[in-house]
């Protein structure tokens, strides 16, 4: 029993120890990156993509709306010319 207890106390102080060196690692990472000089213009050009991105769909969008809105506006004026031919026809007889 004592045996299981001590492995497992190693374990967790191997873990805590990996764990801190993990960290240590990564924050040491985070701090060069920021640190270096493209890492800013990097971030710049990814917004500016997204931006980009961001207008293009916004236009097709706008597109594709504007298409749907003359389609319903050519709907209307068949049925209305449609309409109107009936009812010259109903006219007529």
């Amino acid at each position: 029993m004592q045996s299981k207890k001590e492995r497992y106390k190693r374990l967790c102080q191997e873990y805590e120890r990996v764990h801190e060196r993990d960290v240590a690692k990564i924050t040491e990472l985070q701090q060069r990156m920021q640190e270096s000089p493209r890492f800013g213009r990097q971030e710049d050009v990814y917004q500016q993509i997204r931006r980009k991105s961001r207008s293009k769909s916004r236009t097709t969008i706008e597109r594709s709306e504007r298409k749907e809105r003359s389609k319903s506006k050519s709907k209307d004026k068949k049925m209305q010319s449609q309409s109107s031919k009936s009812l010259r026809n109903s006219r007529l007889y």
